[in-house]
């Protein structure tokens, strides 16, 4: 039980929370198609009650010239306990190819989780290329965290 002034706090006593953060251009890009941390992370206070956390992100990614067919793709993490543990989302990559005539990839991603928190709320952008000369620029993502009943 959650309580406010001596008051027992409901979901439907809180408010919605959330941010949305810019994430650096030109991060460095992992090997291996691994997945890497893209910028800073948005942190929220545990809200001491069980929450939906809503995530949503996008981003382009520029392949190097003479790639003829690669990959760039971008995926949300949402940890509820404090950045110990998280759960991510789908990674939808996009494609570029200097041969087709497209080097430039668009990425987009969105995830979303509910739980009763035993921590902050700790949400991150991740990337992955198949090149690590692959670029990343005009990225961002944003978060809404409410109360569930």
């Amino acid at each position: 039980m959650v309580l406010r002034a001596g008051r027992r706090v409901t979901a439907a006593d809180l408010s919605y929370n959330g941010d949305v953060i810019t994430l650096p251009d030109t991060p460095t890009v992992p090997s291996g198609e691994a997945w890497g941390d893209w910028g800073s992370t948005i942190v929220i206070a545990d809200p001491g009650t069980k929450v939906g956390v809503w995530g949503w992100g996008d981003g382009h990614a520029f392949g190097p010239t003479g790639v003829t067919d690669a990959f760039a793709a971008m995926r949300l993490g949402i940890s509820t306990d404090g950045g110990v543990n998280f759960s991510n989302g789908v990674g939808p990559r996009g494609n570029f190819s200097e041969e087709a005539g497209e080097r430039r990839a668009v990425l987009a991603c969105h995830h979303f989780v509910t739980a009763t928190p035993t921590g902050d709320i700790v949400v991150r952008a991740q990337l992955q290329a198949q090149t690590t000369s692959a670029q990343f620029f005009n990225g961002s993502f944003m978060i809404q965290v409410a109360p569930i009943p």
